[in-house]
Order: structure tokens, then sequence, then C-alpha cells
């Protein structure tokens, strides 16, 4: 919100449109003060939800009671309605016959409990090779680079294009016929990074970290936070402080400071003694960058701090 404002103000009469997306309470509050407009978005209505899974098929004869428990069980969240859709399709609760969609008499347990659930029974059959694959794309979040998993993991970069198109098919939980390779949904994602074995996923990105820190134009903040992710703070360090320099260049001065902060946090659990130097530098810059972002107390805090030492 402090970075919408310091932009907000740097426009002079230019008129701006700033939109802001918040998933955390506290942080809406905080909308609240400083925003024109808050849109608030509810769950869907029971007539939304059942609008919505009628939608997905052109022709259908589903009994009443089939879409009415689809519509509960969804808590009115849409791409919980299209996870429950999928699931029922794979358990053979819905089918199609003639070109006319169907369904079976419906049980309790043929509806996943939760999001998580309905991913863990979509992935059960999936092969070693294909877990360390989907592992490698998780950790580099929603989107994804299929260059990146084939060095990562040292494989070539057919066949991960090839066992990537094998999980689309086979899962629905990644797309690779776009523009981007990317997970469909980034709740899909964030449920599959709490699933994974959190072993895999700290070798997923250290091996990302080594991979990106060799390629050229890489950006150094995204090295540092697969060094953060992989619990090698010492190793994130020097990144860290060229991602903050480039922030700071190009005046994303909120940025900058996240950065200079980490970095000043993670020389302190590696050896104090050994970041001395980069220690009084990142201070110093700290001082600068927080007296641009109208800090001064935080600033002169800083400068004395550096005399100390």
């Amino acid at each position: 919100v402090r970075a919408l404002a310091q932009v907000a103000g740097s426009v002079g009469s230019r008129r701006l449109m700033i939109l802001a997306a918040y998933r955390s309470p506290p942080a809406l509050e905080l909308l609240r003060d400083s925003a024109q407009e808050v849109l608030e978005l509810a769950p869907m209505t029971p007539a939304h939800s059942r609008a919505l899974i009628c939608s997905c098929f052109d022709t259908w004869g589903f009994g009443a009671g089939l879409i009415d428990a689809i519509s509960a069980s969804s808590e009115g969240i849409p791409l919980r309605v299209l996870q429950l859709l999928d699931a029922l399709q794979t358990r053979g609760v819905i089918y199609e016959r003639a070109g006319l969609w169907l369904d079976r008499p419906l049980h309790s347990q043929d509806l996943p409990s939760s999001l998580a659930a309905g991913l863990v029974e979509r992935l059960s059959g999936l092969d070693d090779d294909e877990v360390e694959v989907l592992v490698c794309a998780a950790a580099q979040g929603c989107q994804f680079r299929a260059d990146l998993i084939a060095r990562a993991l040292r494989r070539p970069p057919a066949e991960v294009l090839h066992t990537l198109a094998r999980l689309e098919a086979s899962t629905r939980v990644v797309r690779c016929t776009g523009p981007t390779l990317a997970f469909d949904h980034d709740l899909l994602q964030e449920a599959l990074c709490d699933l994974l074995p959190e072993d895999r996923l700290v070798r997923a990105h250290r091996r990302l970290a080594e991979v990106l820190a060799d390629e050229e134009g890489a950006f150094p903040g995204q090295v540092a936070g697969h060094y953060l992710a992989a619990g090698l703070p010492g190793l994130a360090v020097p990144h860290l402080l060229a991602a903050a320099e480039l922030s700071r260049d190009n005046s994303a001065f909120w940025e900058a400071h996240q950065l200079l902060a980490l970095a000043l946090e993670a020389m302190g659990g590696d050896g104090a003694d050994r970041w001395r130097s980069e220690r009084l530098s990142a201070m110093l810059s700290l001082a600068a960058v927080d007296a641009r972002l109208g800090d001064w107390e935080r600033s002169e805090q800083l400068g004395r701090e550096v005399l100390e030492l």
C-alpha cells in the first residue's frame, strides 16, 4: 500500500488507474484507507454455481440432486466447482452417451473433501520421473520454464516437454498449450507445494538456483529466492544485494528495501564476521532507500548503527 501511495503521489495531475488484488483481510483493511474504490469478491450464490455447472456441458440430463450436491460442496468457489466436475468424471459419476451428459446415483464418497484431496487422487498414478518434473515446475511458481526443468534434472528438453504434455493430458494440473507453461490455477500450484515432500522441494530449489546463477541475464532476485527456499541464506546474500541495486537504480525503492532487509537477515544467520563489509554497505544502502521512502527516522537510526560498527 505504501508503494502504491508513492506511485499515486508521483504522477501529478495525470489520470492513473491502479488495480491491486489481495486475499488477506489485513491487506484489505489497509486498502480501504487509501483506495477510492474497493470491490470485495464473495462466493457465488447457489444459482450462480448451478449456472456455471450447466455451462460446462452442451447438452445434459443430470438429476437435480447432482447439481445441488456440487453447488453445496463447492462453497461458491468457481475453481472448486470445476475440480469437482473433473473428479466426478474421472470416477464415472458423470459420463457422456450419444452426445448427452448423464449421471449415476451420487454417493458421499464420490465428492473429494477438499482441493488437496482431489489433487492427491489425480496425481496418484504418476511415476517418479513425472513427479520430479512436477516438483521442479512447482518450485518455480505458477508459471515455469521447461528448459530450467531440463537443466536442473539434467534431462533432454524434448523429454521434459513430452513429460509435461503427458501430465497435462492425465492430470489437467499443468497447461502447456498456451504461450506460457503454467499450472492450471495458482491454488493448484500452492496445494501441490503443500503436498510434496519437503526434501524434494528443497533439492529442486537448490538446483534451480544453481542453474539460474550460471544463466546470463537471469534476475538475481530469482536466484536468491531459490537459495532462500533451499535453506541456504549465505549463498543468497550476493544475489539479494545485486537485486537490491537493480531495484534502487530503477526507483523501485520499496522492493529495494525488502531485498536489503532480507540480505541483512541472511548475513546475521551465516556468520556475522564474514559479512562485515557487505553488512556496512547494505546498511548504508538501506538508509538511503528508507530516506527516499520518507522514513527519515529509520534512515537516521541505520546511519547511527553504521557509525557504531
